[in-house]
C-alpha cells in the first residue's frame, strides 16, 4: 500500500477518535501534533483523511502488516487516555478499529456526499 494512504488513513482514525468526546484537550492536540511529525502527515494528507470514510482507513490499516495495526492500536489507546479518561465514543472507536484489524469485522461508513442529509435529520 502506498504512504500516502497511511497517511491519511491514521489521520483520520486518530482525528475521529480526538474529536469522539467532544473536548479537545491540548495534551490530546499535542500527541495529535507528534503523531503527525513522526507518520509524516502533510496538510495533503490531512485533506485526504476527512474525504476517507472511517471504513476505507480501516480497512487500508487491516491491510497493512500486523504491526502497524497494534503500533496504530497503542497510539489509540495513549490518544484516548491523554485527558484523563477513556469515554464509551472513544472505546468504541478502538474497539471497531481493532475488531477490523483483527479481521473479525468491518465497519460501515457512508461518503462524505452523504454526511450533510444525515446531519439535517
Amino acid at each position: 500500500m502506498a504512504n500516502h494512504i497511511l497517511r491519511k488513513s491514521v489521520y483520520r482514525i486518530i482525528s475521529d477518535l480526538v474529536r469522539s468526546d467532544g473536548a479537545i484537550s491540548k495534551d490530546e492536540l499535542d500527541l495529535m501534533e507528534s503523531i503527525e511529525d513522526s507518520y509524516g502527515i502533510t496538510l495533503e494528507d490531512k485533506h485526504g483523511g476527512y474525504a476517507m470514510t472511517l471504513a476505507d482507513a480501516a480497512e487500508h490499516i487491516a491491510a497493512q502488516k500486523p504491526l502497524v495495526g497494534k503500533k496504530l492500536m497503542n497510539i489509540l489507546e495513549r490518544c484516548a487516555l491523554k485527558d484523563g479518561e477513556c469515554c464509551r465514543d472513544e472505546s468504541m472507536l478502538i474497539s471497531a478499529i481493532e475488531i477490523v484489524c483483527e479481521g473479525n469485522g468491518k465497519i460501515l461508513s457512508l461518503p462524505l456526499s452523504n454526511r450533510p442529509i444525515l446531519s439535517s435529520q
